[in-house]
């Protein structure tokens, strides 16, 4: 109950650390989609 509003307190501040998590997860995804292409391009 405590952790749940201290979360909610600090809304404002999560911003910079999603943007920061999220970002590997783009660049994973983003070279995924590349291979896939990649791999349906050269047959």
């Amino acid at each position: 109950m405590i952790y749940a509003w201290g979360y909610y307190q600090a809304a404002e501040k999560r911003g910079i650390g999603f943007a920061i998590g999220s970002m590997p997860g783009i660049v994973l995804l983003l070279g995924a989609i590349a291979g896939i292409i990649q791999s349906l391009i050269s047959k």
